[in-house]
């Protein structure tokens, strides 16, 4: 279509067009780029990492998406975090997938996602607790949830950022925990060894 407008010098056709295409190759390379994240296997790169402003960084990331859904953002800082021995580009894009996936599955109204940073001095960690009011999971989804492709949202997504989440939160052996009901959202809660830097 885009060919024969401009062929046919019918630019607001090939306009129309490229409305259409355009949002699916951006979701293609996504999509490549996730699919490539994926099956690297990156080697950490720990620096030191300042964990707030490296979740702020990817709050301001989304601030769109957030802006498109009208949904609410509520974030609470820990501001007694110190500096930490982590990939700081992993931890933006682990972060960012667990937003990204927040935002994704609650309503377009009356939609709320809750972000949370904590140093918990006496176990030696620092946490992220990303919260939705979105409709909650199964158990067989929380079983699926961090499986390649099994995102279980009917979007558009890749299906490659929960995994992709996991994955940096394994490498830097933290964990991650899931607390859901139907109909009163989900809590995902990712604790990580806070080696203070030197």
């Amino acid at each position: 279509m885009i060919d024969f407008g401009l062929r046919t010098n019918q630019m607001h056709r090939a306009k129309r067009s490229w409305d259409i295409l355009k949002p699916n190759l951006e979701r293609l390379r996504k999509f490549m780029l996730d699919m490539l994240d994926y099956s690297k296997d990156r080697n950490l790169e720990l620096d030191a990492c300042d964990f707030n402003r490296v979740v702020q960084g990817a709050i301001e990331s989304l601030k769109s998406q957030l802006k498109q859904k009208k949904s609410k953002l509520n974030i609470r800082i820990d501001q007694h975090i110190p500096t930490v021995e982590l990939d700081s580009e992993r931890i933006h894009e682990m972060a960012l997938n667990l937003i990204l996936n927040a935002i994704d599955v609650v309503e377009n109204v009356g939609g709320v996602v809750s972000v949370e940073t904590k140093y918990i001095e006496e176990q030696g960690i620092v946490r992220l607790s990303v919260t939705d009011n979105g409709s909650g999971m199964s158990e067989e989804m929380k079983k699926k949830i961090f499986m390649p492709f099994e995102s279980g949202k009917n979007k558009f997504g890749t299906g490659l950022g929960m995994a992709i989440a996991k994955q940096i939160i394994d490498q830097h052996d933290g964990k991650i925990d899931i607390e859901t009901a139907p109909k009163k959202g989900t809590t995902f809660r990712v604790s990580l060894p806070a080696k203070v830097a030197k």
